[in-house]
């Protein structure tokens, strides 16, 4: 038995909005979590997302559907993001449709598979913060 939850909300939105998911496995979670943070972290510490909020959410809509990671349990403090959803992977094929509240009560962060933007969701959405979409430098 690996660290990795199941998260049965996640499970729901996927299996009517996307046309395939499966888990992550312990060592893939792993693997996406050190590229996710070599490719935004400097970003996200420099206070530089592409977009916060409403903005943010209609241009991440510009990518839909799309072939993606949605994980948690990686704190991102400076939005405001505890992972508090715990340790979580999926890998989606074809989203066509984002679950805003979900993704924000629960911590996630969405990443293509290429790497090329990311979003980072917050339970304070709305109150103290707001959704951050980042563009990765290369796919700028």
């Amino acid at each position: 038995m690996g660290f990795l939850r199941e998260h049965p909300g996640i499970e729901a939105w996927v299996q009517e909005h996307a046309d395939a998911w499966r888990c992550l496995t312990d060592s893939e979670y792993k693997s996406l979590v050190s590229r996710w943070k070599s490719t935004f972290w400097h970003l996200i510490e420099l206070e530089r997302p592409t977009r916060t909020g409403t903005r943010a959410m209609l241009a991440l809509d510009q990518h839909f559907p799309a072939s993606l990671f949605l994980f948690g349990g990686v704190g991102v403090p400076r939005v405001a993001n505890m992972g508090s959803s715990g340790a979580c992977g999926y890998h989606v094929t074809q989203l066509r449709k984002l679950d805003r509240d979900l993704a924000n009560r629960l911590e996630l962060i969405l990443v293509d598979d290429r790497l090329s933007y990311s979003c980072v969701f917050s339970h304070e959405a709305s109150s103290m913060v707001w959704e951050h979409l980042y563009v990765s430098e290369g796919a700028a």
